[in-house]
């Protein structure tokens, strides 16, 4: 059963959200410019825009029996944001990339984990997941940016 307002919702927390706040920061973005110390590799890029999506808002791998419409429809328009935006950050040596963090043992994927899951190591630590993050984005090069990726 859909609902307006929870679309609503889901779509303000998951894309919109993440839009605004990414266009409040580019000024300071910019300034980093030349002076990132917190990336872990040394001469990399400029600044990164990070977005956590989500495999179920890819058109092509929309495949499984749930609908969950809001939250598939509002990483999609997540995922559009951050392609458009790269255009524009780009000139400023800006980078934005959407993730996908896969199964990450959180409170909103536990009702979602199985017991197979966890048997196979499906589902992985919160310090894990975010360290395979983390390569990606110190792994990646200008022509990836705009694009979503997982590790």
């Amino acid at each position: 059963q859909l609902d307006q307002t929870w679309l609503q919702n889901q779509f303000a927390v998951n894309a919109i959200g993440p839009l605004m706040i990414t266009s409040k920061l580019t000024p300071l973005l910019k300034a980093r410019k030349g002076r990132n110390k917190y990336l872990r590799e040394t001469g990399s890029k400029e600044s990164v825009v990070v977005n956590l999506s989500a495999r179920v808002a890819s058109m092509s791998d929309n495949t499984g029996g749930l609908a969950w419409y809001s939250y598939r429809m509002s990483k999609a328009a997540l995922n559009q944001g951050v392609r458009a935006s790269s255009h524009e950050l780009r000139r400023q040596g800006t980078w934005t990339i959407a993730l996908y963090p896969g199964m990450t043992d959180t409170d909103m994927s536990q009702p979602f984990q199985s017991k197979m899951m966890k048997e196979k190591g499906l589902v992985f630590p919160v310090s894990f997941t975010v360290g395979r993050l983390l390569d990606v984005v110190d792994a990646m090069e200008e022509e990836q940016s705009g694009g979503m990726y997982d590790w």
